[in-house]
């Protein structure tokens, strides 16, 4: 992440390596959220489930593209409908998808305009604006002016 900004990794394995970490460190607190809640900490594994679900959100969200349309099919299945209901976190959590994804980085932002337009973004816009208005997995808002005032 650079400045609140989603930089894209290149590459499949560069792209992985943040699953793969993830992966091992729910497994392991997962465990430790059970021991907890054994030993009395009421709701300890229901605050794991919680926070899981965030991280994958923003996994999600930060991956765009395949993984991120993944997660917002999943967060229309019924939740309540699987199990004892236990992946009602994971739902809200994906839910969010749906209309909140995190913005792409400005620069690549600017890239895939030029590569679309054939031209710089400065050649193209007298302004232009590096926060999108609305960003969603498909794509994002930005505001510019165009050199005729439009």
């Amino acid at each position: 992440m650079s400045g609140g900004r989603v930089v894209v990794p290149c590459g499949r394995i560069r792209r992985g390596l943040p699953w793969v970490g993830f992966t091992a460190r729910t497994a392991g607190g997962r465990l430790v959220a059970g021991v907890q809640e054994k030993a009395g900490d009421t709701g300890a594994v229901e605050r794991f489930h919680e926070r899981v679900a965030e991280r994958y959100l923003e996994l999600l969200g930060h991956s765009k593209g395949v993984f991120m349309k993944a997660g917002q099919m999943l967060s229309m299945v019924d939740a309540a409908s699987i199990g004892t209901g236990g992946f009602a976190p994971y739902q809200k959590a994906l839910a969010r998808l749906q209309t909140d994804a995190p913005p792409m980085d400005a620069e690549l932002a600017k890239a895939v305009v030029h590569a679309d337009l054939g031209r710089p973004v400065g050649e193209v816009f007298a302004q232009f604006v590096d926060d999108p208005v609305a960003a969603a997995s498909i794509g994002q808002v930005h505001r510019g002016v165009l050199h005729d005032g439009r």
